[in-house]
């Protein structure tokens, strides 16, 4: 929740230019540990493939792209992306959840 907060604050103060790649760096191991532990349980390619989709559009707007609005076009949407694939793995394990304790009961 954190991470998704700190763009409100960059109307605030200027984060420099290496904030992008700051949170790149933060967003990949992160966001690759959840998506494949979420793959491992069961949950499909599907979360899997979109995260590292939106990991790649955030990467091509933190390193490819020159221009501000160009940048926030790609990071915007592979940050959409991202939390997108995010909840595709949230709903597939509280489905997971769900029907494991159906079949317990």
């Amino acid at each position: 929740m954190l991470l998704a907060i700190l763009p409100a604050f960059a109307s605030r103060i200027d984060p420099g230019e290496s904030f992008h790649l700051i949170m790149l760096a933060m967003a990949v191991p992160t966001s690759l540990f959840a998506l494949i532990a979420g793959r491992r349980r069961g949950g499909g390619g599907a979360p899997l493939g979109l995260g590292l989709l939106g990991l790649l559009l955030m990467a091509i707007g933190a390193f490819a792209v020159r221009g501000a609005w160009a940048e926030a076009a790609w990071t915007v949407s592979g940050s959409a992306a991202l939390a997108t694939a995010h909840i595709l793995n949230w709903r597939r394990a509280v489905a997971s959840d769900r029907s494991c304790a159906a079949e317990r009961n």
